[in-house]
């Protein structure tokens, strides 16, 4: 039984949620954009294509993507605050954005630090339980590894350091990631091939055979591609 001094539709309420639901939808347009993220490296083409096309999200994901940055804005606060306050640690740079024109790639570096003679890509990533399972026993998720390879990439920068939380628990693990020259042709092939669709206005094949794979299920455009 609900106490009474609790109640969940009043006109006060009525009055906070449409404002707020604004702010949320004008913020996941920051999501939209006409270049290609790192962090999106790794997703279905046709998804990519989607995105960077501006199209408009399935609407039971409409509050999801910026509430998960916010929630991962003040992470690296924290996170930047330890580092920058760690002895032996210097940083050089904090929220460097790099781009590359030719291949139409944009990425957001937290840091870039110095320790003992290594300068290296910082990126601060926090994830939920089950997916830091998977990362801790990896080193880091594929989209993570891909991302910040490119993001050196794009720094020319030699080094990457992952530090990847558990938002449940706070725990973290750190990764030194070195740049493999296959995984950023491949970057780069994907990215060519996909400037080549937009121009033509073509929407790249679907890799799957069905919409029951995982990437489906929690692509934001599913019922638009299928």
């Amino acid at each position: 039984m609900q106490n009474k001094y609790i109640k969940q539709s009043t006109k006060l309420l009525s009055a906070l949620e449409l404002p707020i639901k604004d702010e949320i939808k004008r913020g996941n347009s920051d999501f939209n954009h006409e270049v290609f993220n790192v962090m999106h490296l790794t997703e279905c083409p046709r998804r990519m294509m989607y995105r960077v096309n501006n199209c408009k999200v399935e609407s039971k994901f409409e509050n999801k993507n910026i509430l998960v940055d916010f929630h991962s804005k003040f992470c690296k606060i924290k996170w930047l605050g330890i580092f920058s306050n760690s002895k032996g640690i210097k940083v050089l740079d904090k929220n460097i954005l790099a781009a590359d024109s030719e291949y139409n790639i944009v990425g957001k570096v937290d840091a870039i630090i110095s320790c003992k003679g290594y300068v290296s890509a910082l990126m601060i990533e926090s994830i939920d339980e089950s997916s830091y399972n998977i990362a801790i026993k990896n080193g880091g998720l594929r989209q993570q590894i891909v991302a910040l390879m490119t993001s050196m990439w794009l720094t020319e920068v030699k080094n990457g350091v992952l530090l990847c939380e558990n938002k449940n628990t706070n725990d973290y693990f750190l990764s030194h990631v070195i740049v493999s020259d296959a995984i950023i042709n491949g970057v780069k092939s994907k990215c060519s091939k996909l400037m080549e669709n937009k121009t033509l206005q073509q929407l790249p094949l679907r890799p799957y055979k069905t919409n029951d794979c995982e990437e489906c299920k929690c692509c934001e455009y599913n019922d638009k591609c299928w």
